[in-house]
């Protein structure tokens, strides 16, 4: 193991930065570098006792050794199933964490996640197989025992104590009807969200056919008015020209009298000249 008293790993850590962990392993650091407590945690402990899942999963993924135990034989597993870390204590089993590791006074993971009341984590050890019946503590205590506070903890690890696999299967076919039902009301959900986005799209639709529905009206509308406007136009014009031809014609015929009554009237002035 090295300890390093100011290690970088374990300050990204603590800084909940991956940029800077990724910085330091390509210094060379190692993951298994530990912090200068007299626990002698590394860094996927010090994650797990932050509550960091982010940097767990990240630190999961880079290599970390999920057995690491520190100064008092406890690994991370134990102590995301004493804090009721339900997502980390999946990944940690998930990367290979020793599910019955005793670690500090002989307790396993079972014994932490009974003592502290954290009933899914309890079911979830229980359905990997973790083992209870034969598994006291330094105490002699079994799993149940710690589960004194919690009665329906109890109640369940107790029945796989005594009764062994039988138990085991009936917590199973629970758990599976559980996930079941949880399978169909996700489905429920998910087709309710479904008909709700048919029918907001539907009405978006709706809408959106509805405005251009009201445009092409508008248009069609305007298109009449500006029709009528240019046949009133037309009209108006053609009645000022008719006006005008008729104007001219009275004209015409105004200059027509006047010329002929000047005509009739230079025979008689020339009579009058000689005269």
């Amino acid at each position: 193991m090295t300890t390093v008293a100011n290690s970088i790993v374990i300050d990204a850590i603590e800084r909940s930065s991956i940029d800077d962990l990724d910085s330091a392993l390509r210094q060379g650091r190692r993951l298994n570098e530990t912090c200068g407590s007299h626990l002698q945690e590394d860094a996927l402990m010090v994650a797990t006792r932050r509550r960091d899942e982010h940097m767990v999963h990240a630190l999961l993924e880079r290599g970390a050794n999920c057995r690491f135990t520190n100064s008092t034989g406890d690994t991370a597993l134990h102590l995301a199933a004493f804090t009721g870390q339900m997502d980390v204590v999946r990944a940690l089993l998930a990367h290979g964490a020793e599910i019955d590791a005793q670690g500090a006074n002989q307790n396993r993971a079972i014994h932490l996640a009974c003592a502290g009341g954290h009933d899914e984590i309890v079911k979830l050890l229980l359905l990997r197989g973790c083992a209870v019946n034969n598994a006291q503590n330094a105490n002699g205590a079994l799993p149940s025992t710690l589960a004194s506070n919690y009665e329906l903890i109890r109640s369940v690890v107790k029945s796989v104590e005594v009764e062994g696999e039988p138990a085991r299967e009936r917590l199973r076919a629970s758990a599976s009807a559980k996930l079941a039902e949880e399978a169909m009301d996700r489905r429920e959900i998910k087709a309710k969200e479904e008909r709700e986005n048919a029918r907001r799209t539907a009405e978006e639709n709706e809408e959106k056919t509805n405005i251009e529905n009201a445009r092409i009206e508008a248009q069609k509308e305007l298109t009449a008015e500006c029709e009528r406007l240019r046949n009133e136009i037309s009209e108006i014009r053609e009645k000022e020209a008719e006006r005008l031809r008729a104007e001219e014609k009275r004209r015409e015929l105004k200059e027509k009298k006047k010329a002929k009554a000047a005509a009739k009237a230079a025979p008689v002035m020339s009579v009058k000249g000689r005269r």
